[in-house]
């Protein structure tokens, strides 16, 4: 923070402006930027063909407080339809606030029962008496859940994680993640990058990604991801795009794109009647199939609503969403590692129903 001025001394002058200061915070990611824009203009460096460890098939996780069933719900119908737990068949599952508890939940080993059981059990007590909440119940909770493990701990796929960093000006992306990051392949100085995934425990990764402003104290100096990223579905294309960019100049790996990603929404109040944003959009992006699938909901749910009668019509109206617009159900016996798009477009898990131009 800038040294107090006069205005902070019995009798001073305060003028309402902050001391003017020339002391920059550095931001970690814009200096990744400029890093990132010097590799691209190599294109010896940039081009190399090598296998990157980041796969193409991407899962991400809205935020939303309690409307984190809606996720988790979701994840049911879809483990259903492909048969096995549904971090088999993604390299890289992302989430924020919510979303990055249940990833992070999933990720450790959980089943979808098991991250309902955690939720439900958080509504009733986390969310008790008025804003802001005891945050140190939240952490008990959470430190129950993950133990001492460590970001480095979770094998399997990719984990991304989001927050907001509050101490720099302006605010700045945070992410948590498993893997050795851009940063470090980059060999960014100890000043300037975050600490590795041996470094971030799992429990605080989750923490500072949910500490909503209102409703929870800051962790450290972290705040909650949905602030910049809510939806964490642009920001973990960025990350990985850097992180394969970082690969093929270090010579480590070369760039695996995007293949398929998959963008769960929390839901939302439809804005009138017969709405068509509670379609599953489809769009070609990036040279990738990309599926967003967030349900609209008759009424409006808040972040920290605790009543189970309004809580299990939301997910009626969640399961009845996807039943709408899952045209066929199609078990094919698809092992992990099958062709991603195949995969979703065999089983038809995940298609749109008719896009608002066609039913007109």
């Amino acid at each position: 923070m800038p040294a107090c001025g006069e205005g902070c001394i019995p009798g001073g002058y305060d003028d309402g402006h902050a001391p003017f200061t020339n002391n920059k915070i550095l931001r970690t990611r814009h200096l990744l930027d400029d890093v990132l824009n010097q590799v691209c203009q190599d294109p010896p460096a940039a081009n190399k063909k090598l296998k990157s460890t980041i796969g193409g098939r991407i899962l991400c996780m809205d935020g939303g407080g309690i409307r984190g069933l809606v996720l988790i719900q979701m994840l049911e119908i879809l483990e259903s339809i492909l048969g096995g737990p549904v971090i088999q068949y993604f390299d890289c599952i992302s989430g924020t606030s919510t979303g990055g508890i249940v990833s992070l939940a999933l990720c450790t080993g959980n089943s979808d029962q098991e991250c309902k059981q955690f939720v439900f059990p958080v509504k009733r007590q986390v969310f008790c008496g008025s804003k802001p909440y005891d945050s140190e119940i939240l952490e008990s909770f959470l430190k129950t859940e993950f133990g001492d493990r460590t970001m480095a701990d979770i094998i399997g796929p990719k984990v991304i994680v989001t927050a907001v960093k509050g101490v720099t000006i302006p605010a700045d992306l945070h992410i948590f993640h498993n893997y050795i990051s851009a940063e470090d392949l980059l060999s960014f100085t100890e000043e300037t990058k975050g600490k590795n995934a041996a470094e971030q425990m799992v429990w605080q990764a989750a923490r500072a990604s949910s500490a909503a402003p209102v409703y929870f104290r800051p962790h450290d100096s972290f705040l909650d991801g949905a602030l910049i990223a809510n939806n964490p579905t642009l920001d973990t294309l960025t990350e990985i795009t850097e992180y394969n960019t970082a690969l093929n100049q270090v010579g480590v790996g070369g760039c695996i794109p995007p293949t398929l990603v998959v963008s769960l929404g929390t839901g939302r109040k439809p804005i009138k009647t017969g709405c068509g944003s509670c379609k599953i959009l489809v769009y070609n992006t990036m040279g990738c199939e990309f599926f967003r699938l967030s349900p609209s909901f008759e009424n409006d749910i808040p972040l920290d609503e605790i009543d189970n009668t309004k809580l299990i019509h939301m997910l009626w109206e969640t399961k009845a969403f996807l039943k709408k617009h899952i045209k066929v159900i199609r078990k094919n016996g698809h092992s992990p590692q099958a062709e991603p798009i195949k995969l979703i477009a065999d089983c038809n898990a995940i298609l749109a129903g008719p896009s608002e131009a066609s039913e007109q």
